[in-house]
């Protein structure tokens, strides 16, 4: 997680930008791990779902061309 970042526990995030690691213990073991660089709640993504959903006008869902 970036540097003093704290977060509930059980919070669902997006990640963002990031990356897989790994390192080797002395017993020869491989331990991944993942490093978050970036990220969003997934409360704050609903919200903004719903913000574009609001801003949609009836005019422009007849423009829309769905792939069903």
């Amino acid at each position: 997680m970036p540097k003093d970042v704290r977060l509930e526990d059980k919070t669902k995030i997006n990640i963002t930008k990031g990356f897989l690691s790994f390192y080797k213990t002395k017993e020869g073991n491989t331990i991944w791990y993942i490093v978050v660089q970036e990220f969003t709640k997934e409360e704050e993504l609903k919200k903004a779902e719903v913000s574009v959903v609001e801003s949609i006008d009836a005019e422009d869902l007849d423009d829309l061309q769905l792939p069903f």
